[in-house]
This record gives structure tokens, C-alpha cells and sequence, in this order.
């Protein structure tokens, strides 16, 4: 049997192609996102922000942050 390449065979596996990339770009895009928001486990044999060395809870860092502002 032959194989004939014609336009819209080409354009279902460009399409199937970029459905796919588009697919695994959003995944890695929100894998990257809650990294950045900590949400993510700490891997296994580290310990977690939650406890210190000493056994005793850690304090978080407070939620505000002060900057100053100058106007011209």
C-alpha cells in the first residue's frame, strides 16, 4: 500500500502536532507557576519549612512587605 502525502493530511498532522505542544506548554507552564508560589512538597529527606532542626515550629515571614516611595 502506498502512502500519498497530500495538503490536508499535512495540515491534520501539523494541527495534531501543535494540539499536542500546546497541551504539554500549558502543563509545564502551570507545574512552573505553583513552584513559584511554594505550594509544592519538599522532596523526600528535606526537611520542611515547618519544623526547624531543633524540633521547635518556625515563625513565617510576615505577609506585608514595607518599601518606601519617592515622588518627584
Amino acid at each position: 500500500m502506498r502512502f500519498f502525502v497530500t495538503r490536508r493530511h499535512l495540515m491534520e498532522l501539523v494541527g495534531g502536532f501543535l494540539a499536542i505542544a500546546l497541551v504539554v506548554a500549558g502543563v509545564w507552564f502551570f507545574v512552573q507557576r505553583a513552584d513559584q508560589d511554594g505550594t509544592t512538597q519538599p522532596p523526600a529527606g528535606q526537611p520542611s519549612a515547618s519544623a526547624s532542626p531543633t524540633g521547635a515550629p518556625v515563625t513565617p515571614p510576615p505577609a506585608t512587605m514595607t518599601f518606601k516611595v519617592y515622588f518627584h
